[in-house]
């Protein structure tokens, strides 16, 4: 099923809404320390079909339950935003090169800019950093 901002679209064109959350009881929710806030919900969808609807005897999705954490479901409502869809797809190849490296040795975990250009340049700025820690480790090493 397409998914749109907080809602599902059927294959008969019919919205979703979304009637609840609660937090759910699993393994990872019982861990110690973890903020109420970063539990993982059940995240109820419930299509709301018109008594008029042709699809309402062969509808067989009348409930959607996404069991995910509040950060997946917010970055999912995100993605069906095409403007994010779009600064997403700019910034990918700009960032995805060497994003692990980075993230563990230097520490940054995410672009402080948006625009293409700002993202350039930030991300030469970070490869910089990337070869000159890279320099400093081979440095004397070549024989």
């Amino acid at each position: 099923m397409e998914r749109i901002k907080d809602a599902y679209i059927c294959s008969f064109k019919q919205k979703s809404s979304l009637i609840s959350w609660e937090i759910i009881d699993n393994e990872r929710n019982r861990r110690e320390g973890i903020p109420e806030h970063w539990k993982d919900r059940k995240y109820k969808h419930e299509f709301d079909c018109p008594i008029d609807c042709p699809f309402r005897s062969i509808c067989n999705h009348q409930t959607i339950n996404d069991d995910i954490s509040p950060l997946k479901y917010k970055m999912t409502n995100k993605f069906t935003n095409q403007r994010y869809m779009g600064m997403y797809n700019e910034r990918f190849s700009e960032s995805e090169s060497i994003n692990g490296y980075i993230k563990n040795t230097t520490g940054i975990f995410k672009l402080l800019t948006s625009d293409k250009e700002s993202v350039q340049k930030e991300i030469y700025i970070i490869n910089m950093i990337y070869n000159l820690i890279r320099f400093n480790n081979i440095k004397g090493t070549a024989y």
